[in-house]
């Protein structure tokens, strides 16, 4: 009898042992933005102060590991990016963008498909496209359409936000 109570004892602990782990489930949060901001990024390539007003809604999923630790963000962005300068507020070039990211809290990675910016503007085409997929640390992971490596459409973005 002692025997057989070991014997299942062993095969109780084995079934308890193979049991796998759970991960917490992930966390979603969602929301909604309205912000002007300087953007540096295009002020910076223009040389004078560009702002962008962003219109959208937003969601992050955070993941965790079986103990409860994040290790991973996923965000989906959506908006419209009016780009203009102060000085010439009738003039806004306006676009839809959808960004995704996805951050590995671990190794500190991420990587970002979508198209980020797509400016479009009557009688003159697409003046500002970031779109493709964006992996970080940059190891020369960039690739996509990208009109800010293009110095024509950098000058034409340019000249339409100063006015001229």
């Amino acid at each position: 009898m002692k025997k057989l109570s070991v014997l299942l004892l062993i095969v109780l602990l084995a079934l308890v042992a193979a049991v796998p782990a759970s991960a917490a489930p992930p966390v979603i949060e969602r929301g909604d933005f309205d912000v002007i901001y300087l953007n540096v990024d295009v002020s910076n390539v223009c040389g004078f102060d560009i702002y962008d007003h962003a219109v959208g809604s937003w969601q992050f999923t955070t993941f965790y590991d079986n103990d409860g630790n994040p290790i991973g963000i996923k965000s989906h962005e959506t908006g419209i990016d009016q780009l203009y300068r102060p000085e010439t507020p009738d003039v806004k070039l306006i676009g839809h963008y959808t960004a995704n990211y996805f951050e590995d809290l671990v190794t500190g990675s991420w990587s970002a498909p979508g198209t980020y910016w797509s400016i479009t503007v009557p009688g003159y085409g697409t003046v500002l496209k970031e779109a493709g997929l964006l992996r970080f640390p940059h190891p020369g992971r960039l690739v996509g359409i990208h009109t800010s490596l293009d110095p024509a459409k950098v000058a034409l973005l340019c000249s339409l936000l100063s006015g001229d």
